[in-house]
């Protein structure tokens, strides 16, 4: 599995989940400046970057100018939001903004193993991630 990406539940949102300012890490911010080199970041803390405006890869009409593995990894596990804490990261169901939170809710344990294996080898990885127990 590469990504949260279920396209019979997730194209008649329109796109709420790519409606943000993205944060994305230093690889990821240079792999999309290598393929959108238009595309402005702003530093968040060491090794993490926010998008300047709300995503301008996602269209509407057309989805996302990203390829699935070009994706940041923020992208490819919404409707979670990895939140970092003092000893680790935890992952939150983002009900406010995903109209299918409540089919999602059920892929936690997917969400999990694909933000660790995402962020393999990254800053990201220095840290445990705690599993809420479902």
């Amino acid at each position: 599995m590469t990504s949260l990406y279920y396209p019979d539940v997730c194209k008649d949102c329109g796109g709420k989940c790519c409606g943000h300012h993205p944060h994305v890490m230093t690889h990821e911010k240079d792999r999309i400046l290598a393929l959108h080199p238009g595309v402005e970041f702003d530093p968040v803390m060491d090794g993490w970057w926010k998008m300047r405006d709300n995503c301008p890869l996602f269209d509407p009409e057309a989805g996302c100018a990203l390829d699935m593995d070009d994706r940041p990894m923020i992208c490819r596990v919404f409707p979670f939001s990895p939140i970092r804490c003092t000893n680790g990261w935890i992952l939150l169901l983002d009900v406010s903004d995903c109209p299918h939170w409540t089919f999602f809710g059920t892929k936690y344990g997917e969400a999990v193993n694909l933000f660790v294996s995402l962020t393999q080898n990254t800053p990201a990885a220095t840290h445990t991630v705690h599993k809420i127990e479902e």
